[in-house]
């Protein structure tokens, strides 16, 4: 157990909920044109609550007394994030007015991903919390495009391969310019017609990319094949295996692990670990087994910050990752079993074997009197 040492960064997670009134934003909020929604500092109010729950968000970092030293796992810095959303958004306008993509800005983007997470080795990358409707499209893409290089620099991809994937994964979709709005937010049941719509961006897709300067073609089968699966049920050419090419098998995972923890009209995301859980029943039937394995490796359970239940009783909030286990991680316990507060310490779950997390909690628990 290691004492603790005073840091500047406080960020705890926290749902959404009336009872942030008060708290203090632990990081800014980006709108969806790159502008702060929300500024890090920022005392929460009932309408800023009610403005971010408006807009999809479920989670933020608020910054308190239990978080301090506690940082987000980010495996991307903000400017690189910036510079993806940046390419993406005018990959979108291009195709929009058909006018050739700038290829260079997306491979530039895809390679500076490339660099942050080549810098990150050993990162346990944590699949976005704080994400809302508006953003989806920007935020999807940039995690599938991270996961994707993850399993691609772990599975021996060099170079240009990690280029030419990291390129064919941000890009994945956007053959969807071609379904209309009303069709991809409909927030109940799509019909066969509709369903049909949808399923053709995987072609309209490859169509978009293979005819671009700069995009390769194995790029653009990211585009095409992200939807087919292992088993041969997928789309749009029911391909079995190895039928299917690696970058759209590694595309693939990424993509099914963010597409559950993403918010969309018809239903909430699940939270890391029930992703984790999903992912992991799809291995070596839908999904190839060798990347989910990677991936189950590679992705957070519990994010810090989050707070969490032992099965002892006691409160903790997760205050970094294991670098050996993704599902046991360095927790800071707060109270007691009787959920009496306690002078803070930290404890490593992954050589603690007898304690186990039982529940992620929504909120600080109130002492008893």
């Amino acid at each position: 157990m290691a004492a603790l040492t005073p840091e500047v960064t406080r960020l705890r997670l926290a749902r959404l909920s009336p009872r942030l009134e008060g708290k203090i934003l632990g990081n800014t909020i980006p709108a969806a044109d790159g502008s702060a929604l929300l500024v890090a500092g920022t005392i929460l109010t009932l309408s800023f609550v009610r403005r971010l729950q408006s807009k999809g968000y479920r989670f933020v970092y608020v910054d308190d007394d239990v978080s301090s030293g506690i940082e987000p796992d980010e495996a991307i810095d903000a400017q690189t994030r910036s510079r993806a959303f940046e390419a993406l958004r005018g990959s979108l306008k291009c195709i929009a007015e058909r006018t050739p993509i700038d290829s260079g800005k997306v491979t530039e983007a895809v390679e500076c991903i490339v660099d942050n997470i080549k810098q990150r080795a050993g990162i346990t990358f944590s699949l976005a919390t704080i994400r809302t409707l508006d953003e989806y499209t920007f935020v999807h893409s940039l995690n599938v495009c991270a996961l994707a290089i993850i399993i691609g620099l772990e599975s021996g991809l060099l170079g240009g391969q990690l280029t030419g994937l990291g390129v064919g994964a941000l890009l994945h979709d956007v053959g969807k310019v071609i379904v209309p709005l009303n069709v991809l937010n409909k927030p109940n049941g799509l019909t066969p017609e509709e369903m049909a719509l949808v399923k053709v961006h995987t072609l309209e897709g490859f169509q978009i990319l293979r005819d671009q300067p700069g995009i390769s073609l194995l790029s653009a089968h990211v585009a095409l094949q992200h939807h087919e699966r292992m088993d041969g049920t997928g789309y749009p050419r029911g391909l079995y295996g190895e039928e299917i090419h690696r970058y759209a098998r590694i595309a693939a995972v990424a993509d099914v692990m963010d597409a559950l923890t993403s918010p969309r009209p018809y239903r909430t995301g699940v939270l890391p670990d029930q992703a984790r859980r999903v992912v992991a029943s799809l291995a070596g039937n839908q999904l190839d087994e060798t990347f989910v394995d990677i991936i189950l490796r590679r992705v957070c359970v519990f994010p810090s910050g989050s707070l969490i239940r032992l099965s002892s009783g006691e409160t903790a909030v997760v205050s970094r990752q294991s670098p050996t286990d993704p599902a046991r991680p360095v927790i800071r316990i707060l109270t007691d079993r009787a959920g009496r507060t306690v002078a803070p310490y930290e404890m490593a779950l992954d050589i603690n074997p007898e304690a186990h997390i039982k529940a992620v909690l929504d909120e600080l628990p109130s002492s008893p009197a």
